[in-house]
């Protein structure tokens, strides 16, 4: 990834391990973190790919010091709003978004159309890598996460609320997920890391049943 000194980005902000990484990375390439970007459901405010609600997305941010913006994604209405969320950023200053994807040609592709009708810079500092080495560089980075979402037919309830460490990364990987959860076999919740001026205040709650997934209800313990 091309070095840019002092260049101001944003970043679409899943509240997990890959985005979380994926900025990081920026940072230490000398990017500069302004805000974060997070797609939320309009009915339920709730991310829509982890599934965590607004206001610990909005936790995060304060621990992160950084500004947070939710954009809703209403059904197949996405495109729309990754230009709204280009526009709101180009406004604080930020032309270059940083995405965490890794392998997913056909997204990466799409994204790249939308930034390209919309006039930013998509940044992608973890394509193309081993997903085990960067499950593992999360950690020893010193980043903490937990499990919040679990497909349904890969992986069980179980799973959920356990810390990503090393263990858990051996014990997915037998169960044929991959070590990031590229394909959607889990999604993790981010709360205390080099990222963050202070850990995330979080309480966790009932596991929660869906048609395709397991998912650990979260919430926020105490204003940051």
């Amino acid at each position: 990834m091309e070095r840019k000194k002092e260049a101001r980005v944003f970043c679409c902000w899943s509240g997990g391990k890959d985005s979380c990484l994926a900025l990081y990375r920026a940072r230490t390439r000398g990017y500069v973190p302004a805000m974060l970007l997070s797609l939320v459901d309009p009915s339920r405010r709730i991310s829509r790919s982890h599934g965590l609600p607004e206001e610990v997305l909005l936790a995060q941010s304060r621990c992160m010091g950084l500004e947070l913006e939710v954009v809703p994604l209403p059904r197949g209405g996405a495109e729309a709003a990754f230009e709204t969320m280009a526009e709101r950023a180009a406004g604080k200053g930020c032309r270059t978004g940083v995405f965490g994807d890794i392998y997913v040609e056909e997204h990466r592709r799409w994204i790249e159309g939308v930034a390209d009708r919309s006039g930013f810079q998509p940044l992608f500092p973890l394509w193309g890598e081993d997903t085990a080495h960067l499950a593992r560089e999360f950690l020893a980075a010193g980043f903490r996460a937990l499990v919040v979402s679990v497909r349904k037919g890969l992986l069980g309830a179980e799973f959920l609320g356990a810390d990503l460490d090393e263990p858990l990364i051996s014990a997915l990987e037998s169960k044929g997920a991959d070590p990031c959860g590229e394909n959607g076999e889990f999604h993790t919740l981010v709360y205390d890391g080099p990222l963050f001026a202070e850990p995330l205040p979080f309480s966790a709650g009932r596991v929660v049943e869906t048609e395709k997934h397991f998912r650990l209800e979260i919430g926020v313990s105490r204003e940051p």
